[in-house]
Order: structure tokens, then sequence, then C-alpha cells
């Protein structure tokens, strides 16, 4: 089984219409992933893939030289077309997370929003992620929520993002260590972590939810009282096309998701 592998990686764009959302157009890796490859995300955002043969036990040149695919020692990193982009560089990010509660607040400096920044089209999501545990192509316990959030954007070009907690439901996320990112417009900050719940195994604590502040863009008066417009913005939108994706070897899959 598993005698034919996919080696060119597939790229989901999921803000193309039905039946042009993958992208197969990628050049092709030289190493066979199979039924024991593994792919998990990493803090930056990009994807690391290792492992596969398809067999039970340690197959080598030594001990089995005409066997097509050998036990794989060899590992790859995956960079998404987002990799190089300048990063947003929010502030105050927190070291736990809470069922329920008072939201805290993220600062991004005006140098990671700059002009094209749809601010009402959804150009900010806030993403809590935790990888899972990748073995035998799957990544189990795997989780993906965004935070709900609302901003006020300063007249210096920062802004505040008012970031709820999670939902006072510890089953939609358990509890454990997990990575935040702030996206700008489909690009990841570098992913933050931190600890989801009291750190405690048992029973978590949980609170009311909270609502947020609405979005605001604050305006202040220059010397000789008047008032400035908001900051301009085009109408860039999130491109979350970046934030999926899949890496295809042989049965191996490994994926990203940012919805």
């Amino acid at each position: 089984y598993a005698q034919e592998p996919a080696l060119r990686p597939a790229y989901l764009n999921v803000s193309q219409p039905a039946g042009s959302m993958w992208d197969t157009k990628l050049p092709a890796s030289t190493i066979p992933r199979m039924y024991h490859s593994v792919a998990t995300l990493l803090n930056d955002g990009s994807v690391w893939v290792g492992g596969s043969n398809p067999n039970v036990d340690v197959i080598t040149e030594a001990n089995n030289a005409s066997y097509p695919y050998k036990t794989e020692y060899r590992v790859e990193r995956f960079y998404p077309s987002y990799y190089d982009a300048p990063r947003p560089e929010p502030s105050n990010l927190p070291s736990t997370i809470s069922y329920g509660g008072e939201p805290f607040n993220l600062t991004l400096p005006a140098s990671s929003l700059g002009q094209d920044v749809d601010l009402d089209g959804g150009a900010f999501s806030i993403m809590l992620m935790r990888f899972g545990f990748s073995t035998h192509v799957m990544n189990m316990g795997a989780r993906a929520l965004e935070l709900t959030h609302s901003y006020t954007l300063s007249s210096d070009g920062s802004a505040t993002l008012h970031v709820a907690q999670l939902p006072p439901n510890p089953a939609l996320f358990v509890p454990g260590p997990a990575v935040l990112f702030v996206v700008v417009n489909g690009v990841p900050s570098i992913g933050h972590d931190l600890i989801v719940g009291n750190g405690q195994l048992g029973t978590q604590p949980t609170s009311p939810a909270v609502a947020l502040p609405a979005s605001s863009r604050r305006q202040v008066a220059n010397a000789v009282g008047e008032v400035p417009p908001a900051p301009a913005v085009a109408g860039a939108s999130r491109t979350a096309g970046d934030w999926v994706v899949a890496l295809l070897g042989g049965v191996a899959l490994g994926a990203l998701v940012w919805l």
C-alpha cells in the first residue's frame, strides 16, 4: 500500500470560487511522505514535515537494499506565501486565557497597519491555536478558535484590539498550552505561547462572558483646534487563502487553517 506518494504540495485558497481553490503548481519535494509521516505548524507560521515509510520495522540500505521506501530521517519546512511579509508586532500579549471574564487589550503599532488595512472589512483576526500531537499523518488534539474582538484606532495610526476571553465552556478548547496569533490582512504575527485555563488538571473555573466595547476611531484636536480626519484606509481585504495550507504527501496531510 501507499506505493504512489504525492510529492507536490497542494495549496488551498478558500477565497477562490468552488472548483478553483486548489493550487498544485508549487515545486515538488523529492522525499516520499507516507503513512508514518508528520506535519505540524510552527510558531513562525512555517510547517515542519518529517518521517514516512509504510513499514512496521526500520528499513535501511543495509538490511533491504531493494525496497523502494526506506525509513526516512530527513525533514523539511514549508514556507507559505505570507512567510516573508512584514509581520504584525502586537504588544501586551497575555500569559493566560480564561473561560469567560473581562476582555484583554492588545496594541498594534502604526507600522503593523500601514494605510491599506480595511478596519471594518475583517482586516484583523486573533487566532488561538493548539498544534496537537502529530503522528501517523494526523494531528490529534489540534484546535483553532478565533477570539472575538473590537478595536480602537488612535490618531497616531496605532490600534488597540479589545479581545474577548474564550467562551465559558472548557470543552471548546481544553486547558493547557496554546499559541496566539494576531493576523493583519492575512499575515500572522509570530506565535505567542500561553496557557489556557488555570494551568491545573481538573475542573476549570468559568466566568460569564463580558461584552466588548464598540469599535471606534479616536480623534484628537490639533494645535489650532481643528479635528483631523481619521486616517485613510484602502479597501484591501484579508487574504484568507494565504492562511489555508495543506501539505500532501502520499497519505500524509499537514494543514494549517486560518478562517
